[in-house]
């Protein structure tokens, strides 16, 4: 079951998509609204939270740029 308020938040969400369709503007003042709310849950800056499709695409893109060693198996 969903608290109240993420049931809140996501029919904001939805009359957001209603009212304001896909204007790239309002929905990356959005992206980083939610990116200051959350360094300052974490205690971090803005410049240090990264917005990604999922963890898993957050992940993969950190993983990809680290350095692979020979024989050092990839688990």
């Amino acid at each position: 079951m969903l608290s109240d308020a993420v049931r809140a938040a996501y029919s904001e969400y939805l009359r957001d998509w209603d009212e304001q369709g896909a204007p790239w503007e309002y929905w990356m003042e959005r992206t980083e609204a939610a990116r200051t709310s959350f360094a300052g849950l974490v205690g971090a800056h803005n410049d240090e939270i990264a917005v990604t499709a999922s963890v898993s695409a957050g992940v993969n893109a950190i993983a990809s740029g680290l350095p692979v060693r020979a024989g050092v198996p990839r688990s």
